[in-house]
């Protein structure tokens, strides 16, 4: 038999326990391969079929942990799906943009940061994975094997969950399922070192150790594809997402209003006198204060609040758990910090605008007609001088 390799490696190609295929640290997270799992499986399947009822009973042992990961899954879920209205602070417009600046160019932090802390959680794991098979450790000298950093590996994918925002929702499964398998690692690395490493026994959990090894490999590649699908649909000058999401997200929250009674507001908003921006300032500038207005709504809500670009200077916001008299004042809190600063500095000086909004609640009325209701709350607010919140007036 051949050695695997987690490239690049020098040393690891005289070993003699496993296929080939290479995964590379920095490659495409895509690249585990398949036939590894699947040759393995057939290896080992009657072995490993024999010792999973030990390792059953060592997971039983460790019954008051497997418990506590179960409510913190639980806790972590409930943040992103129930928690109370945030009250959280709107950043200063007038520090976003500077005319002339590398960060006006610069994509938003956040949206930088994200795949980077899935990639960095793979990367933290791949080193590991890559030390166990450095040890010397094969699978007929099943050695001790390095203790897994679960808990640095838990804080990228806790960062990772935080800047996706309301998007946390599709990955959410996922998380749970690496995390799952993560503890179903930490049980083997304890079997491993608990058993003779002359027993038949130490082969057997070797062999499974390798097999959820590449299984969890792979399940970062899954997340890491999921969020690049996301971004992929954002509006690529203010890194929003667009309507296709939108859509997708009222009919999640639909949803939940219409099972469990839930609120949720939805708001359209829209830059004040825009086209006389571009006319005295330029396209360039206009496309800065689309960025930096994005970048105020984003802070000015909760992380799992949904902010959509709707086309042209509109907006909607989607504010699950607020009722839309809630949804009024807590946009109206924008509305006046974007007022009072400027929102990027031109050579003339700093640039103020206003924005209008409507407002309308979520429920079971066709979705297109709340969207219609936000709309006419919308031009009602323009049409009594802008700069102005409007609560929808549909029956």
């Amino acid at each position: 038999m051949r050695a695997i390799a987690l490239m690049p490696i020098a040393d690891i190609s005289e070993r003699s326990d496993f296929p080939a295929p290479a995964l590379a640290l920095g490659a495409c997270p895509a690249l585990v391969v398949e036939s590894v799992l699947g040759e393995r499986r057939s290896q080992n399947g009657a072995q490993r079929g024999q010792f999973l009822p030990d390792l059953q009973t060592h997971s039983r042992a460790m019954g008051q942990k497997d418990g506590e990961n179960e409510l913190a899954m639980f806790r972590r879920r409930q943040k992103w799906t129930a928690a109370p209205h945030l009250q959280p602070t709107i950043p200063k417009p007038d520090r976003l943009l500077v005319e002339g600046s590398h960060a006006a160019e610069a994509p938003d932090a956040a949206l930088q940061a994200d795949p980077s802390a899935l990639r960095l959680a793979r990367q933290i794991y791949a080193a590991w994975l890559q030390r166990c098979l450095q040890q010397g450790a094969s699978r007929h000298n099943p050695g001790a094997v390095t203790a897994l950093p679960r808990a640095a590996i838990a804080h990228q994918l806790d960062r990772a969950l935080q800047l996706a925002g309301a998007e946390a929702a599709e990955l959410l499964p996922l998380d749970e399922m690496q995390r799952s398998r993560l503890t179903a690692l930490c049980s083997l690395i304890a079997a491993l070192a608990g058993s003779d490493k002359q027993h038949v026994r130490a082969v057997q959990i070797w062999d499974r150790l390798i097999d959820l090894g590449l299984e969890v490999l792979q399940g970062f590649a899954d997340m890491e594809i999921v969020r690049a699908a996301q971004r992929a649909a954002h509006d690529p000058l203010t890194g929003l997402p667009g309507r296709a999401a939108l859509q997708q997200r009222l009919q999640a929250e639909q949803s939940l209003v219409l099972r469990h009674g839930r609120t949720c507001a939805v708001v359209m908003v829209d830059i004040d006198h825009f086209k006389a921006v571009n006319d005295q300032h330029g396209h360039q500038t206009g496309d800065r204060v689309l960025t930096a207005f994005a970048r105020v709504l984003r802070g000015g809500l909760r992380p799992y609040d949904g902010v959509y670009r709707y086309g042209g200077e509109e907006f909607v916001l989607v504010l699950p758990g607020a009722a839309a008299a809630q949804a009024v004042r807590i946009v109206d809190r924008i509305r006046q910090s974007v007022v009072t600063n400027p929102l990027v500095q031109t050579q003339a000086g700093g640039l103020h605008i206003s924005f209008s909004a409507g407002v309308a609640g979520l429920t079971e009325r066709a979705i297109g007609l709340t969207l219609r209701c936000a709309d006419q709350a919308l031009y009602r607010a323009k049409a009594e001088g802008r700069d102005q919140v409007h609560l929808e007036s549909c029956a």
